[in-house]
């Protein structure tokens, strides 16, 4: 979820899920937080703290700042997260 200026969003990754799911989800709701901070703040500029945890662990392992960093949430990362 968003925070309410559009620079942070959490989202919670599922490995019951198909993969595909999330990276269509992430990729439109992190451009909707773009847009949206864009909007509110009247300039072109803009970054979304993305962190993604594990939704049954509520582990951390990425965090990147949007669109500056390349989002990597691969194997390595789902099998760090899937640590309880």
């Amino acid at each position: 979820m968003p925070d309410e200026n559009y620079e942070k969003l959490a989202f919670y990754f599922d490995e019951k899920v198909p993969h595909i799911l999330h990276v269509t989800t992430l990729l439109g709701i992190s451009g909707v937080c773009g847009l949206n901070y864009v909007l509110k703040n009247k300039g072109t500029a803009w970054t979304v703290e993305l962190k993604i945890y594990h939704c049954h662990t509520n582990q951390l392992p990425v965090t990147v700042a949007i669109p500056n960093e390349a989002v990597t949430y691969g194997p390595k990362e789902r099998k760090a997260s899937c640590k309880e």
